[in-house]
């Protein structure tokens, strides 16, 4: 669906980093960082086993009002706006998912928040950049049942010690494709310290995981 190239802006200095990998029962998940003159990036790659889903995100660190991630569409794919929310539609021969922008709002109205759209074959994600950290999530879905229903998504409060974060110290986003349950992303862009979404409280730097009807969240994947 994607790639193979995840596109890089003029100045970007070589050799990227490889920060850390795990893979086990739930979650296989790779992250890794370089510079670029403009900041430094670090790329988060998720494959939730058994899940038909996957997340992609940059992490970006510098100065500018707006914060931008291109990635190739894979040869024979295209993407198109799907009515009443701000997720594309990708197709190709015998395949076809849903990519959604958790950072942005689902519906798609203007908003000075950003955009996803896709030009030529690039995907372009824009976000607008409120903090020197800007994390930029893709959730992609290729579960056909799933997809027959529109997903709606929205970022949450995030708190610690009992005071909403500002931007740029947590991310946190809550998906669903209907009443009951659904997933969460949480991202801790400062230190890790102990925070709260949703009711539920947490240490790590990254989660994703379900949350039921009564907003219960168990983790899928938790690196600390």
């Amino acid at each position: 669906l994607l790639g193979p190239s995840w596109g890089l802006e003029e100045g970007t200095r070589p050799a990227p980093r490889r920060l850390l990998y795990s893979s086990g029962a739930m979650a296989d998940w790779a992250e890794w960082s370089f510079r670029q003159d403009s900041g430094q990036v670090t790329r988060t790659a998720v494959l939730l086993r058994c899940r038909q889903l996957a997340l992609i995100a940059e992490e970006w660190a510098g100065d500018g009002p707006l914060a931008t991630s291109r990635i190739d569409l894979a040869e024979g794919i295209t993407a198109s706006p799907i009515e009443g929310s701000r997720a594309l539609a990708l197709k190709g021969t015998g395949v076809a998912a849903r990519v959604i922008p958790l950072g942005l709002p689902a519906l798609p109205y203007v908003t000075d928040r950003g955009s996803l759209e896709a030009r030529g074959q690039d995907l372009v994600l824009k976000q607008k950049a409120e903090a020197r950290r800007t994390w930029m999530p893709l959730l992609l879905s290729w579960d056909k049942a799933r997809n027959r229903k529109i997903a709606t998504w929205r970022t949450l409060t995030v708190t610690q010690s009992s005071k909403v974060c500002r931007p740029g110290v947590a991310f946190a986003a809550r998906v669903s494709w209907g009443p009951g349950d659904g997933f969460v992303v949480y991202r801790s862009l400062a230190r890790p310290a102990l925070r709260a979404f949703l009711g539920h409280q947490t240490s790590a730097r990254f989660l994703i995981g379900t949350f039921d009807a009564n907003g219960n969240v168990s983790p899928l994947l938790k690196v600390d």
